[in-house]
């Protein structure tokens, strides 16, 4: 009855922490810099777990502007980072992905919906 009565508690402790929900505290977004043919400006193509655009001519993953949702241009990397600063984000690595594919690792305190201020959609 001893060992029937602990293997129950044991049971019951183990359920009751299975069923704990875990919160996200951070939200972490990928960008890469895009030159643009035309000029010396740049645009970001950011990751920030969304599907990804296919095709050549998609640029549905590019940095835009909140107020009129045109592809933001930059002057470089690191203007990028300044912009995305200014947001919230910091930056946690850089990285090579290809042998030219530069990726910048960002990360924020997680924002509930009503104060999201960043230029995703």
């Amino acid at each position: 009855m001893k060992y029937l009565l602990c293997g129950w508690l044991a049971i019951t402790f183990v359920l009751e922490g299975q069923a704990q929900t875990y919160q996200r505290t951070q939200e972490y977004c990928e960008f890469v810099v895009e030159p643009l043919l035309i000029s010396d400006k740049c645009h970001a193509r950011v990751d920030y777990g969304q599907t990804r655009s296919r095709g050549l001519f998609q640029d549905v993953d590019k940095l835009r502007n909140p107020q009129t949702q045109e592809a933001m241009e930059f002057n470089s990397a690191i203007d990028v980072l300044h912009y995305m600063n200014e947001q919230g984000w910091e930056l946690v690595q850089v990285y090579v992905a290809d042998s030219s594919d530069v990726r910048y690792l960002l990360r924020r305190p997680l924002l509930t919906n009503s104060t999201q201020e960043s230029g995703f959609p």
